[in-house]
């Protein structure tokens, strides 16, 4: 297969996980995350947003303002094998940042046609350590606290 047409990407499910099993040489045809976004947001000019927010008279004031869906909120919900100090804990893996900085992208995305954030829940150590049943109570608990 010529080189052009193979790329070095995980596959992205639209619920934000990596599906690992295929980490390797993926065929750039697949659907990957950045071709799927530029369909969504190409398709939703006049739909999702109106411009990019700037006006002539101060272009470089205002970017990412021009979003059509304000009042609305996105949320992610997410399942990692990794442990939740691997996020939180300096000097580990994700260096103390928290995993909403590794979704920095689609948060911006998302408020670049209005959108606010919500919380994000995240379920950890998945595989290593299932905790099924602490999930189902943790994201029935996130629920009612974000939406009443």
């Amino acid at each position: 297969m010529p080189a052009m047409m193979l790329r070095r990407k995980s596959k992205i499910r639209l619920d934000g996980c990596c599906d690992l099993a295929d980490a390797g040489l993926v065929d750039a045809r697949a659907l990957d995350s950045e071709k799927y976004m530029d369909e969504v947001f190409t398709g939703g000019h006049g739909k999702l947003y109106q411009s990019d927010g700037r006006h002539r008279v101060n272009p470089t004031e205002g970017y990412g303002t021009g979003g059509l869906l304000q009042g609305k909120k996105h949320m992610l919900s997410l399942t990692w094998n990794a442990p939740i100090e691997a996020f939180t804990r300096e000097g580990d893996f994700f260096e103390g940042k928290g995993v909403d900085v590794l979704y920095m992208h689609f948060h911006k995305a998302n408020e670049f046609i209005g959108l606010s954030r919500l919380p994000t829940f995240l379920c950890n150590d998945v595989v290593k350590n299932p905790q099924v049943e602490k999930y189902l109570a943790d994201y029935q608990a996130h629920l009612e606290k974000v939406f009443g």
